[in-house]
């Protein structure tokens, strides 16, 4: 690329990178997510407590929700950019659509949306994978045991990374095999040693700690009031989760809110769709399947979590990484979408904003908002 071209490229990473910090809100994380850094394996070792185990290395005690959003607020913007480095360059002869798509309410904005969950952690972490994966071709043992180590790590961060994180590395590396004519041996490994780690973190990290004494520990260790529901995410079972969930999943609201989302992200589900069209047209039905991996393995997270919304994005954000990865690997073809088409997905852009926002069009302005606190 010569520097004539990098001119658009450049300028595409300050309008992500502008678009990152006003999609932050600049408010402090919830209690509901800081409750979430305060879990370790001080009293035994607990899903979701690695985080919080590292926290005597992070924070000052007693720990305050000013701390939490700082340390989230780095992962955050760390995570924007090298989404933002990994993304764009992929899409280099479509400057102006992947600026929007990176910039839409299933990417940027609802990553700023979610900060201080252990998403951004797992994703950061899923992005470090899909750089490796490539030099796999010529060391296959060493990144298959450091890609293993990334997998254990981003599911003892959350265990809901074996459908986020693992399903689409797994892809990537198979990919990469079948691209290079290699042997199937590292995804093979890659993906049971992942089931395995996640079942072992699944049984032997269900507590033992009474509810109560669970509690009195996290307080403890807080200079905020604790969210009594978030703390109590360890102890629910998976049968009370399903059940939970499914009974939120059939309401009347979740069906007018699915449908309201479903309006907002019809343009980047559209985009999406001409981008695997493009991409896959003569790819065997092998890498067709794998592309199409990571999307499928979000679907129990339906069943398993009430946060749907957070669960479409992820499933879209998934996809965009998937496709950019093969895009890496192959012919970048240029994906041609209308002036129209771009127009249309400027006005969804700007308007929807993230998809977790679901109950009010007003609450969707969120990049005004943004701009609007600053001045």
């Amino acid at each position: 690329m010569n520097s004539f071209n990098k001119k658009p490229l450049f300028l595409s990473y300050l309008a992500l990178i502008l678009v990152a910090i006003f999609s932050s809100q600049f408010d402090l994380v919830e209690d509901w997510k800081g409750t979430h850094w305060l879990m370790s394996y001080e009293l035994e070792f607990i899903k979701r407590g690695f985080v919080g185990s590292a926290a005597p290395y992070l924070f000052s005690f007693p720990i305050s929700l000013e701390q939490i959003s700082t340390a989230s607020y780095a992962v955050y913007f760390l995570l924007s950019i090298f989404l933002i480095l990994y993304v764009a360059p992929a899409f280099k002869d479509d400057i102006l659509l992947i600026t929007l798509l990176l910039s839409s309410g299933f990417a940027l904005q609802q990553l700023g949306y979610d900060i201080g969950r252990f998403d951004h952690i797992v994703l950061l972490l899923t992005l470090t994978s899909l750089k490796i994966i490539p030099l796999c071709k010529s060391n296959p043992a060493v990144i298959t045991i450091l890609l293993i180590l990334l997998s254990a790590l981003s599911m003892l961060v959350h265990e809901a990374a074996a459908l986020i994180a693992i399903p689409l590395t797994f892809s990537a590396l198979s990919i990469t095999m079948i691209k290079n004519e290699k042997s199937y041996l590292p995804p093979s490994i890659y993906l049971a040693s992942s089931i395995c780690i996640f079942f072992v973190i699944i049984i032997v990290g269900s507590p033992t700690t009474p509810p109560e004494q669970w509690i009195a520990f996290l307080q403890s260790k807080a200079n905020f009031t604790i969210n009594l529901n978030s703390a109590a995410v360890t102890h629910n079972s998976l049968q009370d989760n399903i059940q939970i969930s499914i009974e939120r999943l059939i309401s009347t609201k979740t069906a007018n809110r699915m449908l309201l989302v479903f309006v907002f992200s019809s343009s980047y589900i559209y985009i999406i769709y001409r981008i695997f069209q493009k991409q896959l047209i003569n790819e065997n039905r092998s890498i067709v399947f794998l592309t199409l991996l990571p999307i499928i393995a979000t679907i129990p997270l339906f069943f398993l979590g009430l946060d749907y919304y957070r669960w479409i994005a992820l499933a879209m954000l998934n996809t965009l990484l998937i496709l950019t990865f093969l895009r890496h690997m192959t012919e970048k073809k240029p994906i041609n979408i209308s002036r129209k088409a771009l127009f249309i997905l400027a006005i969804f852009t700007i308007y929807a904003g993230p998809l977790g926002i679901s109950i009010a069009l007003p609450d969707r302005l969120m990049l005004f908002r943004s701009v609007h606190s600053v001045f």
